[in-house]
């Protein structure tokens, strides 16, 4: 089977076949990948799947409203967890936008659905568009890099190479969650 040049390793292939470009409509899915992302600015994506599952049991499985709640002392914690990327400026991100979106008055997705209008053909324009909404509405460590692939791994651009079987069948992969 053909699939994206970049999924070679089993964990790549297995993100790519099962979750990659798909559409997420859940709050905690969205938020995690959000998260994912901001982790992984500077580092592989590979090294972010690879300790995917102890940042999903470090940070509360990247339930927004339990993350927001987080006292100063258990931050410093989250610092010293081995199983977390233990960057200062991307925890303190990631534990910031979680409040924005613990408090909103409506679900993350039905937010991004309201900044990310379908069918933009110039995709370079809508990052810069999302970017800036986004900062003014107070997300921290968020850029046209992160946000790009953000959209990508959501499932509002569809970026799978043309050879790719997910490609051919409009991204009908089977989601892991």
């Amino acid at each position: 089977m053909m699939r994206c040049s970049w999924a070679t390793t089993p964990l790549m292939i297995d993100y790519h076949d099962h979750e990659w470009g798909q559409r997420q409509t859940n709050t905690r899915k969205l938020f995690e990948m959000l998260c994912l992302e901001i982790f992984q600015a500077g580092l592989s994506w590979e090294t972010i799947l690879k300790r995917r599952f102890g940042m999903r049991q470090a940070l509360y499985q990247f339930y927004p409203d339990q993350l927001a709640s987080l006292a100063p002392i258990q931050i410093e914690q989250l610092l010293m967890d081995a199983r977390i990327i233990r960057n200062r400026r991307k925890v303190e991100a990631i534990i910031h936008n979680a409040n924005i979106v613990a408090t909103m008055t409506e679900t993350f997705s039905q937010y991004l659905d309201r900044i990310v209008p379908l069918n933009q053909t110039d995709e370079v324009k809508l990052v810069r568009q999302v970017v800036k909404q986004m900062k003014a509405d107070g997300f921290k460590f968020i850029g046209p890099n992160i946000i790009n692939s953000f959209l990508e791994a959501t499932g509002y651009f569809h970026h799978h190479q043309p050879t790719c079987f997910a490609y051919r069948a409009g991204v009908d992969t089977v989601s892991a969650f």
